[in-house]
């Protein structure tokens, strides 16, 4: 299903009153759905950069830990051993960075952490970095990588630092210093010498930038996507609404055509009546049966409206039982016998014994019998009608046929539509009003089944299909 540009425009122009209904709730499809797409993609682009954020941070403080340990192996302490020692607990607090410092009784620092050897910052090329060292008494080393920074603010900087690192003696301790756009990790050993290392914080700032960036165009790229495709969606998800719309106003336009009709004529015939006030009961019996036989025309469709109408409740389901379904169809061919005869049909059966279904039999035999009154009905007279039950693996067959006029071909799809008939004229007829195979369909698919109808050579059958119950 192609979207076109007029599709887009009409989701947002005014429709005639009939319409609002379905095009508010296309509307309102759109707006939601891209409002959820969006707070899920802003939700998967604050979610990648922090965590792209926290990636960079871990990144640069293991470079610039191994830097400090690099300068510290440099100066002859010893950070080659990492191994454990068991009469001797860690001091200090825990480092941010998981990396513990502990000082030994010659005065070197030993390292417990998984770095074997120190790693070049400036090969990896992770950050460029300033290294200060100073140990007491002794003239301070700055040795500068790419990262330019002035006298002054390396001085700012040291201090900083070290004052960070005051309370972390014989740790490593690690920060951002924010007013300086720097972060460091600075080392003051049990004697007072000082190695700290400072690298720019623009490195994570263009990082995270350049994220965002990239992000925000795929992000705007998939929002613009989503909006063309919940458009197309809307149509998908509000076709069964309007489906169901067009069938409720088709139903209230054919009840309200089949109730016009007897009304008109118990109408016209009590205007009659009422033309001769002086007229006896007996002289008016021709217009008083009139009006019983509309009045009971009535009657049968509103009760076929209601049953319609909570044929498919859990109350009705909860009187299944487990019924022997060869015996129900069997009374009912029974009770079509006579009518049959009346019409001049051949009404035959072939039902298997012992078969049972779960359901409830009132409205199992109401299927069973509107199935017989139209294979009867539409025979008409010299034809046949022939009723079949059968148990095909787990499943019960009704088969239910006439050798009558075939329907259609292109009404089948629509045969068990409320108030539709093939006759197109609404013919009275045969009576009924077109909701006997509307209600047999709502039986059978109350009792999860399946109901159709064919046309098999000069037959029309309809064909039951019901799960199989054991006794």
């Amino acid at each position: 299903m192609a979207i076109k540009f007029e599709d887009v425009v009409d989701v947002f122009r005014t429709h005639p009153k009939q319409d609002r209904a379905l095009v508010g709730f296309r509307r309102n499809f759109i707006v939601v759905s891209n409002l959820l797409a969006l707070v899920v993609l802003l939700g998967l682009l604050v979610f990648s950069t922090v965590a792209n954020y926290n990636q960079q941070v871990a990144e640069v403080n293991r470079a610039l830990d191994a830097v400090v340990v690099e300068k510290l192996w440099e100066k002859g302490y010893d950070v080659t051993g990492h191994e454990e020692r068991e009469d001797e607990e860690p001091s200090g607090k825990e480092p941010k960075n998981g990396i513990q410092i502990y000082p030994d009784g010659s005065g070197g620092i030993r390292l417990e952490d998984s770095l074997a050897t120190p790693r070049n910052v400036e090969e990896d090329g992770i950050v460029a970095t300033i290294t200060y060292f100073c140990e007491p008494g002794k003239t301070p080393e700055v040795e500068g990588a790419s990262a330019n920074l002035s006298d002054e603010v390396i001085e700012q900087a040291v201090g900083l630092a070290v004052g960070y690192a005051q309370e972390d003696v014989g740790h490593i301790s690690q920060g951002s210093i924010g007013i300086l756009g720097l972060r460091y990790a600075a080392y003051i050993g049990e004697e007072g010498e000082v190695a700290a290392v400072f690298a720019s914080g623009n490195f994570i700032k263009h990082s995270v930038v350049s994220l965002l960036v990239a992000l925000g165009v795929t992000i705007l790229g998939a929002q613009v996507l989503l909006f063309f495709a919940s458009i197309l969606l809307s149509y998908v998800a509000v076709r069964p609404l309007e489906e169901s719309w067009k069938r409720q106003q088709r139903f209230v336009a054919d009840a309200s055509h089949e109730l016009k009709t007897p009304l008109s004529v118990i109408m016209a015939s009590n205007s009659l009546m009422q033309a001769s006030p002086d007229a006896t009961v007996a002289s008016q019996k021709r217009w008083t049966d009139t009006i019983g036989n509309e009045s009971a025309r009535m009657l049968e469709l509103v009760n076929d409206m209601l049953f319609l109408a909570r044929s498919n409740s859990v109350a009705s389901r909860a009187e299944f039982e487990t019924l022997d379904f060869s015996q129900l169809v069997l009374g009912e061919v029974l009770q079509f016998e006579s009518l049959a005869f009346e019409r001049g049909v051949g009404l035959s059966e072939n039902i298997m014994e012992g078969i049972y279904v779960r359901g409830e039999a009132k409205q199992l035999k109401r299927l069973v019998g509107i199935l017989i009154d139209n294979a009867c009905k539409y025979a008409g007279s010299g034809g046949e009608a022939e009723v079949v039950l059968l148990k095909w693996d787990i499943t019960v067959v009704l088969h239910v046929r006439n050798n009558g006029p075939n329907i259609p071909e292109e009404d089948l799809p629509y045969i068990f539509d409320r108030f539709y008939r093939a006759d197109k004229a609404r013919n009275r007829q045969r009576g009924g009003f077109g909701l006997g195979l509307a209600i047999a369909k709502d039986v059978v698919e109350t009792h999860s089944g399946t109901i159709s109808a064919s046309n098999e050579g000069e037959w029309t059958c309809f064909t039951v299909r019901l799960p199989y119950a054991v006794r």
